[in-house]
């Protein structure tokens, strides 16, 4: 089947008045992403660069509550801060936001000579310890993320985090979870999150010790490329292609053999710490940060 590729006049006229307001005339638009309920592109002028999101039906739903959690956390969370250039609209079915341009390598890409097997940690090691410092101050702000990637994060040339996707991010007084959250990738949650997720009756809501659980499992399959569950012991040659459902069964019913960092012992040990951890005893991000500074 042809994907139809969108074209500029797909934009609502004034959400494209507001964006090359901000970055200024002549404006490039690129387009980066398309789903069905979502576009994104960046547009960029003389003024500076900007993110484009534009959802359309139930895509305009998601998109509202990322936009309501970002105004929401952008001045308590310094790795939301950005949020407080966010400019937002609606128009029928149709909604968008319009953020700041974020320069700098993901996690994923932090991480990647570790995933090449370089013996030059520092750098790797530096950006594992930025992303869990800034989970941390999230934590300790009263949220919770609620889907931690490696591709949600940047590092940004001042050193400074910006967290990604924070449309599951929820407060127990500001924000309260959302029911359309079934719980993420399945390879990267806790055991807690994945049997609430399994629960189709209820909200698979997200806490901060999911959050943990799932910042070292990011941690971990940035690293190395592999999951921290060893997926192939296990008798699965792959989890690509496979049903988030099936997969969730076979984590909550089967005893999962566990994968090694061979080459980083050390944070090996630091990981598995959180990751085997049984839930009341689970350490914070703020520990996980602490434990991969000392590895430095």
């Amino acid at each position: 089947m042809t994907r139809t590729v969108p074209q500029l006049d797909t934009i609502p006229e004034p959400c494209r008045r507001q964006a090359e307001r901000l970055a200024g005339t002549p404006a490039e638009w690129a387009l980066l992403a398309h789903n069905r309920r979502q576009t994104t592109w960046r547009t960029r002028g003389p003024q500076g660069s900007w993110t484009v999101r534009v959802g359309t039906h139930d895509g305009a739903a998601v998109l509202a509550r990322h936009t309501a959690a970002l105004r929401r956390t952008c001045t308590a969370v310094p790795a939301l801060s950005y949020g407080r250039h966010a400019v937002s609209g609606h128009l029928g079915t149709i909604a968008w936001l319009i953020t700041p341009w974020l320069e700098g390598p993901t996690t994923w890409k932090a991480l990647e000579p570790a995933r090449e097997g370089s013996w030059e940690r520092r750098e790797p090691l530096a950006a594992a310890v930025a992303l869990a410092a800034a989970v941390a101050r999230l934590h300790q702000a009263g949220w919770v993320h609620g889907n931690i990637q490696p591709h949600h994060a940047i590092h940004q040339p001042d050193g400074n985090i910006a967290l990604l996707d924070v449309t599951w991010t929820s407060h127990h007084q500001h924000l309260r979870p959302s029911g359309r959250f079934r719980g993420g990738p399945v390879q990267l949650a806790s055991p807690e999150l994945l049997a609430r997720a399994e629960d189709a009756t209820a909200p698979a809501y997200t806490t901060q010790s999911d959050d943990t659980y799932t910042l070292a499992a990011s941690l971990w399959w940035a690293s190395s490329g592999t999951w921290h569950h060893d997926f192939t012991k296990a008798g699965i040659a792959s989890t690509r292609g496979l049903p988030t459902t099936y997969l969730r069964r076979v984590l909550l019913t089967e005893i999962m053999p566990r994968s090694t960092l061979t080459a980083w012992p050390e944070l090996e040990e630091a990981l598995a710490t959180v990751l085997w951890a049984p839930e009341p005893q689970r350490p914070t991000a703020l520990q996980l940060a602490q434990w991969l500074r000392e590895l430095m």
